[in-house]
């Protein structure tokens, strides 16, 4: 299978992309039966790439943000001075110690 055909994803659309954050998987391919499901798969890759963990050192809430709209305070409580963003080895580090 050629790789640019592995590849192809959908995240530059703006009405699929919509369409994506609100319906199930099976929802959307019902929807765009055009699409493959490994379509589907590639841009659910590239739009969780574009999280950014992050932790409240106040609250120790761990949540995740769309890095195109940042937050500057916790969604848990409110607080904005204390929050810390994870790379993914430090997630991976949390997961293995049950922490995240």
């Amino acid at each position: 299978m050629d790789t640019e055909f592995k590849k192809a994803n959908f995240i530059s659309d703006a009405e699929k992309m919509r369409d994506f954050k609100e319906l199930s998987k099976e929802e959307f391919l019902q929807s765009y039966s055009y699409l493959t499901e490994e379509e589907y798969d590639n841009t659910k890759e590239i739009y969780t790439k574009s999280f950014v963990k992050t932790r409240c050192n106040m609250c120790m809430a761990y949540f995740e943000y769309d890095e195109n709209n940042v937050v500057d305070t916790c969604p848990f409580c409110n607080t904005g001075e204390y929050l810390t963003d994870f790379t993914q080895s430090d997630i991976d580090f949390l997961k293995k110690k049950g922490l995240y």
